[in-house]
């Protein structure tokens, strides 16, 4: 019986770690997504006012 409960609980702390490391590695994923998306519009308005795509 114990060895049952050591078993689920083993799994249960594994599949825990496993969504939280999903959820962080999804997070950072937003997070450099949002920050590539910044640079990008930030280099495209500086297109839009300069009109030469060689600066960017």
């Amino acid at each position: 019986m114990l060895n049952l409960v050591m078993k689920w609980n083993k799994c249960f702390i594994n599949s825990f770690v496993c969504k939280v490391s999903k959820f962080y590695i999804f997070q950072k994923v937003l997070f450099l997504l949002r920050y590539l998306f910044i640079v990008i519009d930030c280099c495209f308005l500086f297109l839009l006012q300069t009109s030469h795509w060689s600066n960017c």
